[in-house]
């Protein structure tokens, strides 16, 4: 989410993303980026998955090298406004339970 923020800060447009499973990060990650030169979020294969050890929860960003400084100060400013990791929950409310589960007073 961050790396997202970072590359579209400047331009305000979406990433363009794939999410076949083909060809993983090789071709949709790696190739397509160094192709259409635009960062991208890639659902990562079967090989991926196999040989990379690549888990159920991970995707694959990738930046091509001349966009590196952008994503960088996308990034900090992005920062700067309050949008960082670890993310805050906000627990200033009282939750709402259903009556079953409410603790009399």
């Amino acid at each position: 989410m961050r790396l997202v923020h970072g590359a579209t800060r400047e331009k305000g447009a979406s990433l363009p993303s794939i999410f076949s499973g083909k060809f993983g990060v090789c071709n949709e990650g790696v190739l397509q980026t160094l192709k259409i030169k635009e960062p991208r979020v890639v659902l990562p294969g079967n090989g991926d998955r196999v040989w990379g050890m690549v888990q159920d929860d991970e995707f694959v960003f990738t930046i091509p090298g001349e966009l590196l400084d952008q994503v960088i100060t996308g990034l900090e400013a992005t920062h700067r406004t309050g949008i960082r990791y670890p993310i805050p929950i906000d627990v200033r409310h009282e939750p709402l339970f259903p009556p079953q589960l409410r603790v009399p007073k």
